[in-house]
């Protein structure tokens, strides 16, 4: 064989080894992307069969498999997606069933329940309510407060018209309209209850604060005379309270320190109390005696009442000479007796005294006074008697008058 032959049969052999190598590398790529993109999917698909095992429904499911009504709600209707297509709930339509609260300069726009309309909606509910339904259905969030004190809109705007009034400084005419719309109340609790609160929280300025606001029949002012002393200025203005209040209500810490021409607030009487069995409160009135339906209202008290129904109705004046500090007393059942000054006395340190009027003249030796048991308050503990806080009943001993304060008890 000649060299040129050798060389021919030498090129032969390497095309096919060459064509098979090629071969074999782009095999080996192929594969190498193939399993590339089946590792960078496998844990998609693991997230995504893994899904259905995570979620509420299929741990609601019962123990034969088959979903509940709350699971098949779910199935059909998840909270988030839920939540996503509601509306938002109407504010204006809760805040009709609900009542601002009133302050002096407080906003007249800011219902009480504002942040509880905006709450998200419950995720058990799988549809909102139509706008009727939850006008007369509240929901279980809304519904306490509407029956803890929901009040008319009549009292509401007789609220906002004295807020008005006062922030024009005309207090003394907010408190008429107040009490003019507190007459009207009755069998509306709630629409009391907020215009008690609202004229207690008045007269705490026009009556009991050293100011005196123009126009008020309520109060005056003097100027101490050279020789004066408080219980004589009383006398002489025939004021009908004790010249205690003078001390209290001019902040005044020795009373043998006033001087000539020093400027006093007075508080004229007579004042008058209306006790309510039923709601074991006391209501305080200013006014003439003979004409109830002008009295202006002051404030409320919590009260004790007698056991067994004991305290009578009817109409009581305050006894002449019956007001008395740290009194003596014996108890009617067992002869105890307690001397004046005794702090174990159940009476406490004020007495005053009541006697009926007309039908009510059978019931004597009744009374208002203190007690040591200050749980008693707002019970029937007593033995017939009105019991007060202690605070509550210095106040009255100073603001009731003998032979002219009526005391008005009513179921």
């Amino acid at each position: 064989m000649t060299m040129g032959g050798r060389r021919r049969r030498r090129r032969n052999w390497k095309r096919p080894a060459i064509f098979a190598l090629a071969v074999v590398c782009a095999s080996s790529l192929a594969w190498a992307v193939f399993r590339d993109r089946s590792g960078a999917e496998a844990p998609e698909l693991a997230a995504v069969g893994e899904a259905p095992i995570q979620s509420p429904a299929y741990l609601a499911t019962n123990n034969t498999g088959d979903a509940g009504p709350r699971t098949r709600e779910l199935l059909a209707d998840p909270p988030t997606q839920t939540r996503e297509r509601r509306p938002e709930p109407e504010p204006v339509l809760i805040s009709q069933a609900t009542t601002p609260t009133i302050f002096p300069q407080a906003s007249e726009t800011q219902p009480a329940t504002r942040t509880e309309t905006r709450s998200e909606p419950r995720p058990e509910t799988r549809t909102e309510p139509s706008r009727e339904t939850r006008t007369e259905t509240p929901s279980r969030e809304t519904a306490p407060m509407v029956s803890r004190g929901t009040v008319s809109n009549e009292t509401q705007r007789e609220l906002e018209r004295a807020e008005r009034l006062v922030r024009e400084n005309r207090l003394v005419e907010a408190r008429g309209v107040l009490t003019e719309a507190l007459r009207r109340t009755d069998g509306r609790p709630a629409d009391g209850a907020k215009l008690r609160e609202r004229l207690g929280s008045l007269n705490e300025e026009l009556v009991f604060s050293p100011r005196v606001h123009p126009g008020d029949p309520v109060t005056m002012n003097y100027s101490v005379r050279s020789g004066d002393v408080l219980s004589r200025i009383v006398r002489r203005e025939s004021l009908a309270v004790d010249w205690r209040l003078i001390t209290r209500v001019n902040r005044i810490d020795s009373p043998q320190r006033i001087r000539a021409g020093q400027s006093l607030k007075l508080v004229r009487g007579p004042f008058h109390a209306v006790v309510h069995k039923g709601d074991y409160r006391l209501d305080l009135w200013w006014g003439d005696p003979d004409r109830p339906q002008s009295w202006l209202f002051i404030r409320s008290f919590d009260v004790g009442l007698g056991e067994e129904n004991s305290t009578p109705v009817g109409e009581f004046r305050v006894m002449s000479g019956s007001k008395v500090i740290n009194p003596g007393w014996t108890n009617p059942r067992t002869f105890e007796s307690y001397k004046p000054n005794d702090p174990k006395n159940p009476i406490g340190r004020y007495w005053i005294g009541i006697e009926g009027i007309g039908d009510a003249s059978v019931h004597t030796s009744y009374g208002l006074h203190g007690t040591i048991e200050p749980d008693s308050i707002g019970r029937s503990m007593s033995m017939g008697c009105v019991r007060m806080h202690d605070d509550d009943i210095e106040l009255m001993y100073e603001l009731l008058s003998e032979g002219r304060s009526r005391v008005r008890i009513v179921p």
